[in-house]
């Protein structure tokens, strides 16, 4: 290529011609004419007016002017520069260059140069403190110092005040952190750019202290290998590269992906960092006032975040690679800072602060090998607000609490996530409740166990963080036995973090100023002027107790639809829920688990604090929002049943977002973390006329249940069914309204709203879930089959696959009932319209002659030595002699006997007796006088953890033995008789109609809903 240069000076009359920028030759030209035709571009018109003299190559870049141009613009249009272009991050670019000549004319406009910039060279640093390389905390006094962003810093001040001090550590959802110098002008954090740190040791999940700044990329789609929490929802803007995939759409470059280092293997994790100005401060770890500025301090709140990934608990960890953005600041580039990085192990280690000292000392305690923490009881923080009218200050906190599982040792966690301002605990204690009636008190049973921090009485709690207390040497838990938890708060606040609706917590809090009362055993400071309690909890969010393997189930969401507003009727907070009902059942299930209570009332699966009450906000961050600290930080969680996303519906989520963005986010949230969900299918809500509420900004008003708001929840739940496990709600606490075909809650099932349970409706959501180990309708013989000699077994086709706690059972829903006798003589099938229902339309009943009529398995359903009931629907037709209903046998007597006795004038009974063996022992017996023959619910129920048998008549419980011992009765599970010395006996004379066998003790509220036939 050749640069070629004709200038003609039509004042100097003179023409020079320049080869590559070099000086050819002049000639004089005495005159020249003007040439009124078209620019010819590589040809000359000659005479005669032809073309000629072509150039035969190539032309470019032809230029002209209408002036002369100087020998030293011409050299310049020759020469070329060297220009370095250094990007601050990886990924595709595009270089846009716009192009001036030096007579200071430009070419047509910018021009687009796409390229690809190759990412950071790793760097590894000896240390996290060695990898620091910005400064983005200024003190106030001087906020030139820092430039998080380039410009603006966060306050070192805002900082302090929130409890975040310099070089103190702060705990955040059970990762401890501390905190690097900040405040002198020294570099606070790192910029993430490819950077490996050591990081050493083993846990279930690594947390990282974050924010970001100049966040550039929105989330536009849940992504479904996302493995991070808390949540960032769709449209938040974060720090991100971003790539050109060809069709002008921007997505996430694959090069932002951090990197985990095992000693034997490596996994990546990626970050949704929000801005630290924009982002939600729902997700927040702590939300600052202000953020500093050459130019002065703003009333901009900044904000810090800490996001969780999960790790192979099994492997050791080395160290970290951070994502690879940009290790230097440029105006408007994004950025990822760290503050800091720290391993979180719940399930066997707790972390031990002394906050006493500076800089904090940080320990550990492990669990014996074989042993492990388990969750017992949860109360999750709402918000922060204000119940007394005054500033909190220098009171004492007692709680009393309900754990749902036993252990050999117990440990609490205080939260202030959510929470604007540090505390200062001065001490805390635990006790047993003494408890009246079942209920609880402020009155210990027993002395006081004292509990530390870091060995020391009391703690400072920082602004978003949280404590464990030190597990104390000796304090066994018992489940379903009230405990007192008691700490005072020695600094003043103006709001504190609190749970409402709670229900398994009771609070009692003492007078402003009266000092510590957390030994108190008289009750008295709890009590009088100034005092308050209820049912609600403020900063004790949950217990956990040392069990020998058992694992955590969590009930995220607690069905209180529209809880606050003035036209539903929700239970109160002494009724019992669904956490309640699996809570109850736990201590005698074959396989151990504990139970936490993660609902907030009114709270939906994607917006935060939907309602407003009394001109605040309710129903607390979203569960997305909040998965992170109320689901993955506890410890030997592996199931959770999600009871959210009614309310969405009904406050008008459409049904492909509340699917795509918020049930599939919350899955794959679980799914990263080894979490089993079980999705409780959307409850019916015809008839529900809405709450009542006025609109206000940013909530919703009226949210009836109209036929569109039911097409989405029916949406809703189709898709559901997709998941691994499901419970079928609408399927088993529904009916059909007549008047417009639509589903709506059984009437015993429902409040008085149409649309929030009762407690008989929660029972039989619990019902849903723990599932009968058999049912047999008994309705066998209906359209004509009266020759039918066996009767089904449904349990397992009812629940289908899709309920886990099949996996527990021993063969469940396998065992048909054979019929023994004669037909139409010893057993016929015959219809009684009032036992017509869902499962049985024409009300087929199998009945029996009370002589040698009777039903048995080919084998045990039950082990009759541990926990265990038993119910059925029975008619009598004769009272004359004694008739069992239902027995297990052994080699010579039943394992126990439910049925009619002929004693007091004709009784119901529940007995057991002391051995297999002739002429055994009568051990107490549960009896209930007034059997009559009219149809009769019977539910026999034994507790092996308590050794008490019940016996509950019509759903009501009518008669209770304790003292009680059994054996495992290895033989067939018979209906109409028992095995007594040897023999069948006891034949039962009468109708038997769906009849039941569970292999864990029911509860009241359970019973409730099986007599009221809900499903």
């Amino acid at each position: 290529w050749t640069h070629l240069v004709g200038v003609y000076d039509a004042t100097a009359k003179t023409a020079a011609f320049y080869v590559n920028g070099a000086l050819i030759g002049t000639t004089a030209v005495a005159a020249t004419f003007n040439a009124p035709g078209p620019l010819v571009i590589n040809a000359v018109k000659t005479t005669g007016g032809t073309l000629s003299n072509q150039v035969p190559g190539e032309v470019s870049d032809v230029q002209t002017y209408t002036r002369a141009l100087t020998a030293t613009e011409v050299n310049a249009m020759y020469s070329a520069a060297n220009v370095i272009i250094a990007p601050q991050s990886n990924g595709p670019h595009t270089l846009w260059v716009y192009a001036r000549d030096a007579a200071g004319d430009s070419n047509i406009g910018w021009t687009s140069y796409p390229f690809l910039a190759a990412g950071h060279a790793n760097t590894v640093c000896a240390s996290f403190i060695a990898c620091l390389n910005n400064t983005a905390v200024s003190p106030d006094n001087n906020p030139s110092e820092g430039a998080a962003d380039g410009y603006f810093s966060f306050s070192a001040t805002d900082l302090t005040n929130a409890g975040w001090k310099a070089q103190q550590s702060v705990t955040i959802d059970g990762a401890t952190f501390t905190l690097p110098a900040f405040g002198t002008g020294a570099h606070d954090n790192i910029l993430a750019a490819n950077q490996t740190i050591p990081v050493t040791g083993t846990g279930n999940a690594l947390s990282l202290l974050v924010t970001a700044t100049s966040a550039n990329a929105a989330i536009t789609a849940t992504d479904p290998n996302y493995n991070a929490a808390p949540y960032a929802p769709p449209g938040t803007a974060i720090a991100d590269n971003w790539c050109d995939l060809g069709t002008n759409t921007q997505a996430p470059c694959p090069a932002t992906f951090g990197t985990i280092n095992y000693t034997s293997d490596s996994s990546t994790y990626d970050l949704t960092v929000p801005d630290w100005v924009t982002g939600p401060a729902s997700i927040a770890a702590v939300t600052l006032p202000h953020r500093n500025s050459p130019g002065g301090q703003q009333t901009t709140p900044a904000k810090i975040y800490m996001f969780t990934v999960p790790l192979n608990a099994n492997e050791t960890i080395t160290s970290i690679t951070l994502p690879d953005l940009t290790g230097q600041l440029v105006a408007g580039g994004p950025a990822l800072h760290v503050f800091g990085i720290a391993l979180r192990n719940i399930n066997t280690s707790t972390t031990q602060v002394n906050t006493t000292v500076t800089p904090n000392t940080i320990t550990a305690s492990t669990l014996p090998t074989g042993t492990n923490w388990t969750g017992a009881w949860a109360n999750p923080s709402e918000g922060q607000y204000n119940f007394q009218g005054s500033n909190f200050n220098n009171q004492t906190f007692r709680i009393a609490l309900k754990p749902s599982i036993s252990g050999s040792a117990v440990r609490i966690k205080l939260d202030n996530a959510l929470g604007a301002n540090p505390l200062s605990i001065g001490k805390a204690t635990i006790a047993l409740d003494a408890t009246s009636g079942g209920l609880p008190t402020a009155l210990p049973s027993g002395s006081f166990t004292p509990l530390t921090f870091g060995s020391q009485p009391g703690t400072s709690i920082p602004a978003g963080a949280m404590a464990y207390a030190d597990p104390p040497a000796s304090f066994p838990v018992t489940a379903n036995q009230w405990l007192l938890v008691s700490f005072s708060l020695t600094n003043t606040v103006p709001y504190l973090v609190q749970h409402s609706w709670a229900n398994t917590a009771y609070e009692y809090l003492s007078a402003t100023g009266t000092g510590d009362k957390t030994t108190d055993t008289s009750g008295t400071p709890f009590t009088g002027t100034g005092t308050y309690q209820g049912w609600f909890t403020d900063v004790l969010t949950d217990l956990d107790v040392a069990t020998t393997g058992d694992a955590t189930q969590a009930v995220l969401g607690d069905g209180l639809i529209d809880a606050w507003q003035p036209n539903t009727s929700p239970i109160g907070s002494t009724s019992i829920r669904l956490s309640d009902d699996l809570a109850a059942a736990e201590p005698s299930t074959p396989v151990p688990y504990g139970t936490i209570a993660e609902g907030i009332e009114s709270n939906q699966i994607m917006t935060d604090n939907p309602e407003t009450y009394s001109g605040g906000a309710v129903g607390g961050p979203s569960a997305l929002s909040r998965i992170d600290r109320d689901i993955l930080d506890h410890p030997e969680i592996t199931t959770v049943l999600v009871y959210e996303g009614l309310d969405d519906v009904l406050n008008g989520a459409d049904s492909n977002t509340l699917i795509n963005d918020g049930y599939k986010a919350l899955n794959n949230e679980l799914a990263a973390f080894n979490i089993t969900p079980v999705y409780v299918l959307l409850t019916p809500c015809d008839g529900y006329a809405g709450d009542g509420a006025a609109a206000s900004p940013g909530t919703y008003g009226n949210d009836p249940c109209t036929t569109t708001v039911d097409q989405t929840r029916q949406d809703v739940n189709k898709d559901l069914t997709n998941y691994a496990y499901y419970i079928d709600a609408p399927g088993n606490l529904g009916i059909t309204d007549t008047s417009n075909g639509e589903t709506q809650l059984d009437p015993n099932a429902q409040t008085a709203d149409h649309v929030n349970l009762s407690i008989p409706g929660y029972a039989a959501l619990a019902n849903a879930y723990l599932i009968p180990q058999d049912t047999w309708p008994l309705a066998d013989g209906a359209d004509g089959a009266t020759f039918l000699s066996t009767a089904v077994d449904t349990a397992a086709q009812n629940a289908a696959a899709h309920d886990p706690y099949l996996g527990t059972m021993n063969n469940p829903g396998q065992n048909p009932i054979n019929l023994n006798g004669t037909n139409a003589t010893n057993y016929t099938w015959t219809t009684d319209t009032t036992r017509a229902n869902t499962l049985d339309p024409d009300g087929t009943v199998l009945s029996l002659d009370g002589t040698a009529g009777y039903g048995a398995s080919s084998g045990p359903v039950l082990n009759t030595s541990q926990s265990f009931g038993v119910s059925a629907w029975v008619k009598l037709s004769s009272t004359t002699h004694n008739a069992v209903v239902a027995a297990q046998d052994g080699t010579t007597e039943s394992g126990f006997y439910l049925g009619y006795g002929t004693a007091s004038g004709g009784e119901w009974n529940l007995y057991f007796m002391a051995s297999d063996t002739t002429n055994p022992a009568w051990q107490p017996q549960a009896a209930a006088t007034g059997a009559t023959t009219n149809w009769t619910h019977l539910v026999g129920v034994y507790n092996a953890a308590t050794k008490t048998a019940q016996l509950y008549v019509n759903g009501a419980l009518a008669a209770t033995a304790t003292g009680i011992t059994t054996w495992n009765a290895a033989g067939a599970f018979t209906l109409g008789r028992d095995l007594y010395n040897g023999n069948p006996a006891d034949y039962f004379p009468g109708e038997i109609s769906n009849a039941q066998d569970w292999d864990y003790a029911l509860s009241a509220p359970q019973i409730t809903a099986l007599y009221h036939q809900i499903r």
